[in-house]
């Protein structure tokens, strides 16, 4: 190491999950940094390292010991990965074979009273065990991975919450990995991260020491602020990192979408709120309203003469696209009166695309809507939580949002038609777009001198030793 080695800087989420939401803010955080810092080092941890490292050409590691690509650490290291195989002869199907042949002794067991219950806590008790000693191993193959990184950054998106997974799911995870970089000597750093109500016991205390190990903690709006501080002063507001993207470097070559101009385009992002194949607490019948809403409120453009495109920005999305194609109205011979097309986008670039291609969007997802603005498009926005109203409320634009599942269809058609006609609305997205990326770069500059008072401490004890 010598006086002019690069900073290293590790990049920490639970992205890698094929949303392009998640990967806005990790792509916005990279290029902000690289734009002040040419010759910064990256890793990433993320829950697919396989595709964070294709995505952005860095070493990547997995946060968890389970999930896809869990043995991929970086892509110079994928021949020396151990992969789990399954057995040869293993049968998936084999539960309902055993269960026709079971011996008689086997049955007379069962009859004993109390043995049932004690054979399944037994069971318990071994799968925890295992799962321990499993857990223990991954920390330990895992602690190298942090080592040399001048800070550790735990960036963007719902990081502090539980609604997916519970406290052994986020909260767990940035709690572990808090503590392994402190043992290693990194410091941490929260950049943007938002928070949402816990549900879970534990979840709170998890999430509180994991920010008390950090040097430097910010929140992407002063709501999740006060519900991870609890009424503590502490934790600066800076504004979502998918604020910051530079769009050259992801609409070069995308500039033409496929939609094409002939009619005024409205895209469409839907999202799978309450849906039982995908929400942790399912309500069918709020899915099945929101379905109905959206198909008709999709039938009313048509109508109306507007030109339709969905796009989806997780692989989950697309199951709601489809529910709601089957809701449309149909001709005679079998084909959407609506002519529609759908973008089931896997790259940033697609995305911002399309967005650009458009005249206006209705959105449910909180990217969806981040994203519109970012690009500057006038965006009708479905808020299934506070923050997508907080967020069209920082931009002035708090008129064109609504709670999901209280405006009617007619309702939405008519504000949507509203917005277009705001002669307002192109100077509040420019302003308040460059205010958000403004703000964003003051923290990149703040990040980048920790990162360097790390770099210049680690080279003084080095040259000491």
């Amino acid at each position: 190491m010598n006086a002019g080695s690069p900073v290293i800087l590790g990049v920490l989420g639970h992205y890698g999950n094929r949303n392009l939401g998640d990967e806005a803010s990790i792509s916005s955080l990279l290029d902000g940094l690289r734009r002040l810092e040419p010759e910064a080092v990256f890793r990433g941890y993320s829950l697919d390292p396989a595709d964070t490292a294709a995505r952005y050409a860095i070493p990547a590691y997995p946060i968890r010991r389970s999930g896809r690509s869990a043995a991929v650490l970086a892509p110079s290291d994928v021949s020396s990965a151990r992969l789990c195989r399954v057995p040869a002869g293993f049968s998936v199907n084999r539960v309902g074979a055993e269960s026709a042949a079971i011996p008689g002794w086997r049955r007379g067991l069962k009859r004993i009273p109390g043995l049932i219950p004690l054979g399944r806590l037994a069971r318990g008790s071994v799968a925890a065990m295992v799962a321990v000693t499993g857990e223990i191993r991954f920390i330990r193959r895992s602690l190298p991975a942090l080592r040399n990184l001048d800070l550790l950054l735990i960036a963007g998106s719902n990081q502090f919450e539980d609604k997916f997974g519970g406290l052994w799911g986020f909260p767990y995870t940035l709690l572990k990995w808090a503590l392994m970089a402190r043992l290693q000597g990194v410091r941490v750093c929260f950049v943007s991260v938002g928070a949402r109500a816990l549900n879970h016991a534990g979840s709170g205390w998890a999430i509180r020491c994991a920010v008390a190990l950090a040097d430097f903690v910010s929140f992407r709006d002063e709501r999740s602020r006060v519900l991870v501080r609890k009424g503590r002063v502490g934790g600066a507001v800076y504004p979502d990192l998918a604020h910051a993207l530079s769009l050259g470097n992801y609409c070069r070559g995308h500039a033409a979408a496929a939609i094409g101009r002939r009619a005024c385009t409205v895209a469409i992002n839907l999202m799978p709120v309450h849906d039982p194949r995908y929400w942790p607490v399912p309500d069918a019948r709020r899915y099945a309203a929101y379905v109905a809403c959206m198909s008709s409120l999709v039938n009313r453009l048509a109508a109306g003469g507007y030109r339709i495109v969905f796009f989806a920005m997780q692989p989950a999305d697309d199951r709601v696209i489809e529910d709601v194609r089957r809701t449309l109205s149909y001709r005679g011979d079998g084909k959407l009166t609506v002519p529609l097309d759908a973008l089931i986008a896997t790259e940033l670039s697609e995305l911002l695309a399309l967005l650009l291609n458009v005249d206006a969007v209705v959105a449910t997802r909180f990217h969806g809507v981040l994203l519109s603005l970012v690009v500057r498009r006038p965006v009708l926005a479905l808020c299934y939580e506070h923050k997508t109203m907080d967020l069209m409320n920082a931009f002035g634009l708090g008129g064109y949002a609504t709670q999901l599942g209280k405006e009617s269809p007619a309702r939405l058609h008519r504000n949507l038609e509203r917005l277009l006609a705001d002669e307002h609305v192109p100077q509040l997205l420019r302003t308040n777009s460059q205010l958000h990326r403004m703000a964003l770069e003051r923290q990149f500059d703040l990040i980048l001198s920790k990162a360097r008072e790390c770099r210049a401490r680690r080279t003084a004890q080095d040259a000491v030793a």
